[in-house]
């Protein structure tokens, strides 16, 4: 226990401008970059982080509970990242080798019957119960994404001038805003459900931190857990049928 003791001491220690640097680039990682499963790792760093911010701060069991509650949640979204992913790139090459086939000399009269059905299919899907979502299979550009975290940086400033939480340290009240406005920003900008499952965790965590600074109760930390865990669920089910219904639609 003395050892234990002594590590969270430790961790404590860090200096609280280096945690949340570490956590804003993390943050900021995880929404400028394509690859899905990437920023779920991203993902894992920013609950590791908002830990070490909490360590030797607040109730030692709610530093290590909110550590602990992000490796589930993780699990969950990276399952659900590597189904998308996988799906997207077959998505991606039967359209490749379809374009491919079409620029050898079919006739131009095929190509209008092709063109038709897959109309015709997109019609029957939207009437579906889940209707398949037309969209690009990029996404956001990477530029777009970078934009998106600027401006989100820039509004959690301005929040915090205009509203700082005078309860908090000025860097930890300014965490929170962070968090807070890049995660309603990814939510908010972002086309499949994973990505807005994200965004709704990571605004969720920047009210807690806030929270957690104010209250130090144990069971409100797990219930609070217990619904992060229910968001990742429901995005991770949202996103499979999302894709399903992607691949199916830009198949036929």
């Amino acid at each position: 226990m003395s050892l234990v003791h002594e590590f969270v001491q430790w961790i404590g220690s860090f200096a609280v401008q280096q945690t949340i640097l570490s956590l804003v680039l993390v943050t900021g990682l995880m929404m400028a970059i394509e690859e899905r499963r990437v920023s779920v790792f991203a993902f894992l760093g920013q609950y590791a982080l908002l830990s070490l911010l909490l360590a030797g701060r607040v109730y030692q069991p709610i530093a290590v509970l909110k550590g602990a509650i992000g490796v589930p949640i993780s699990i969950i979204l990276y399952i659900s990242a590597s189904h998308v992913e996988r799906r997207l790139r077959e998505v991606r090459a039967v359209l490749k080798e379809e374009g491919n086939e079409e620029s050898t000399g079919w006739g131009h009269a095929l190509r209008e019957r092709i063109r038709r059905s897959r109309v015709r299919a997109a019609s029957e899907e939207r009437d579906a119960a889940f209707p398949a979502m037309q969209v690009s299979l990029t996404g956001m550009s990477s530029s777009f994404r970078i934009l998106v975290v600027a401006l989100g940086a820039v509004g959690a400033y301005g929040l915090w001038q205009a509203h700082p939480i005078t309860l908090l340290s000025p860097q930890i009240s300014l965490a929170c805003y962070f968090l807070l406005a890049t995660g309603l920003l990814l939510a908010a900008t972002s086309q499949d459900p994973l990505r807005i499952g994200i965004g709704l965790l990571t605004l969720l965590n920047g009210f807690e931190i806030a929270y957690y600074f104010l209250n130090t109760s144990l069971m409100l930390v797990g219930l609070m857990g217990a619904g992060e865990i229910l968001i990742a669920l429901a995005a991770s089910n949202a996103a499979e049928r999302w894709s399903i219904g992607v691949s199916g639609s830009e198949r036929r």
